[in-house]
Parts: structure tokens; C-alpha cells; sequence
């Protein structure tokens, strides 16, 4: 059974990449397809952010495996 702190990162990681994948395949090209300026503006922001919080929280996950303290 895992830490709470290590299960929260991993739970935020697999939530976070689930919306990023969201956003990238459905969400953005319905908007561009429709023709939504403002909303694919927004949605590129978000991406962007997804992208920087998930590759942050791996690190942290990758950074605590190697440290012998996933438990």
C-alpha cells in the first residue's frame, strides 16, 4: 500500500494525463472546428499548463522511486 503523499501524486499524475488527453483529442479540435477563437485559446492554456503539471508531478514520482521512498 502506498503513502498517502505518494498515492496523491500518483492519483493527481493519472487524473491530470486523463484531462491533457481530454483536451488534446476532443476537446481542442471541436473547438477549432467550430471556429471558436476563445475557446481555443483557452484550451491551448490549459494544455500548456497540463503538460508542465504532469511532467512536474513525474519528476516528483520518478525523483521519489529513485530515492527508495515510493511506499
Amino acid at each position: 500500500m502506498l503513502n498517502d503523499y505518494c498515492y496523491d501524486k500518483v492519483k493527481l499524475l493519472h487524473e491530470m494525463s486523463r484531462i491533457l488527453n481530454f483536451v488534446k483529442k476532443h476537446a481542442l479540435p471541436e473547438a477549432k472546428k467550430k471556429k471558436m477563437a476563445e475557446t481555443v485559446q483557452l484550451y491551448k492554456t490549459l494544455e500548456r499548463d497540463l503538460e508542465n503539471n504532469v511532467e512536474n508531478l513525474r519528476r516528483a514520482v520518478e525523483g521519489l522511486s529513485k530515492e527508495g521512498k515510493f511506499r
